[in-house]
């Protein structure tokens, strides 16, 4: 009798288990269905004034680069040479750098 008992227990606490495991991907499958609507949104705080040219910051030692054939090797040499809170300015415009 008592072992009759504990076997339906078992297969009791087994059906139980299942069904917390089928709830619990149920559940997790629902927040991953609905996800898009629980998170934020991402913000652009800066995104207007991004799309400005920005003042140069105050710095004590600068490096101006011309657009000239080699800038590719001057910007690499100010990179390495320069001090810590050393300002490099890159003239306007697009440049390919081929350097490997």
């Amino acid at each position: 009798m008592t072992q009759s008992v504990s076997i339906k227990l078992v297969k009791w606490l087994l059906q139980l288990a299942v069904l917390l495991i089928i709830g619990t991907a149920s559940a997790l499958a629902y927040l991953w269905l609905q996800q898009e609507d629980w998170l934020p949104e991402p913000s652009k705080p800066f995104a207007a004034e991004l799309g400005q040219p920005q003042p140069l910051p105050a710095s004590h030692y600068r490096i101006d680069l011309l657009a000239t054939h080699d800038l590719a090797f001057r910007l690499q040499k100010a990179v390495i040479e320069a001090r810590p809170g050393t300002l490099i300015v890159l003239p306007e415009g697009r440049f390919e750098f081929n350097d490997e």
